[in-house]
């Protein structure tokens, strides 16, 4: 009886072991997503009938970074309007959160600065 417990702990314990090491060998497939769409901009606010200014921020360290602010329909609404900083996550880029940006212009009624990460447009 004391082998076959030692078996199942000994059979467990390498199925721990196997899942543990196929995890630190696959972190990063895990954690960025190399299967979601690529760094290109596959479309802009245009396409979205939203209307945008492109804008370039520069870091302090003088890295240039692009950033689209999505406006209102006129200059007074424009000036109105709350403007909310939108960081767009790990996976991707700012042209596959446009669907996000046209509800938020369209339902709540603010400017949307999209800015791009470092590396990601």
């Amino acid at each position: 009886m004391v082998a076959l417990w030692q078996g199942v702990l000994a059979a467990a314990g390498g199925l721990v072991s196997a899942v543990t090491a196929a995890v630190w060998f696959m972190q990063e497939m895990l954690l960025y997503h190399p299967g979601l769409p690529g760094r290109a901009y596959e479309e802009t606010p245009r396409d979205y009938l939203l209307p945008y200014e492109d804008a370039e921020l520069r870091a302090r360290d003088g890295v240039r970074l692009h950033a689209w602010l999505v406006t209102r329909s006129s200059l007074a609404a424009t000036r109105e309007a709350p403007t909310l900083l939108y960081f767009h996550g790990n996976a991707g880029n700012i042209s596959h959160r446009l669907p996000d940006v046209r509800n938020m212009s369209n339902f709540v009624g603010c400017n949307v600065l999209m800015v791009s990460y470092r590396g990601y447009g």
